[in-house]
């Protein structure tokens, strides 16, 4: 009988579709992590409030634009509508893209992840992907895969 495959995960966001491609299945993965516990990430109150301030920036901007007719105020009010970190979360439209913003969400909380060793096993305990595990400060090994 062969060996299962033994396989390193590098992104949690991955880990579980990526095992699930081993038809043969796995007897062990090892996720080898860099935990940094000052690890910068906003909470979703935090992403609420900055999508929420940045629309209305934004829009107020927009309307500015509009209602002006100096040329050198309408260049800069188009070089800052053109050029501010809320605009990767807008349609073609101009309007707020409900999936990139999801995908901000989502980023935040992976972020989140890497400042505890115990905070990324506790994900893969929740999805109940393994029945034993050991970990360090750097590796999470699941033992005997599902």
């Amino acid at each position: 009988m062969a060996q299962p495959n033994r396989l390193s995960i590098l992104l949690p966001t991955e880990a579980i579709q990526i095992i699930g491609r081993f038809r043969g299945g796995v007897n062990t993965v090892t996720h080898i992590a860099s935990i940094h516990p000052d690890l910068e990430c906003m909470s979703t109150n935090e992403i609420d409030s900055w999508i929420q301030g940045a629309s209305h920036i934004f829009n107020g901007w927009k309307t500015q634009l509009a209602q002006t007719s100096n040329a050198d105020e309408r260049t800069l009010l188009q070089e800052v509508i053109g050029e501010n970190s809320y605009l990767p979360y807008l349609d073609a439209n101009g309007k707020p893209d409900s999936f990139l913003i999801a995908n901000l969400y989502k980023k935040e909380q992976v972020k989140r992840l890497y400042t505890s060793t115990n905070l990324l096993c506790c994900v893969y305990q929740q999805a109940e992907i393994g029945k034993g595990w050991k970990h360090d400060n750097r590796t999470i090994k699941i033992l005997k895969f599902k």
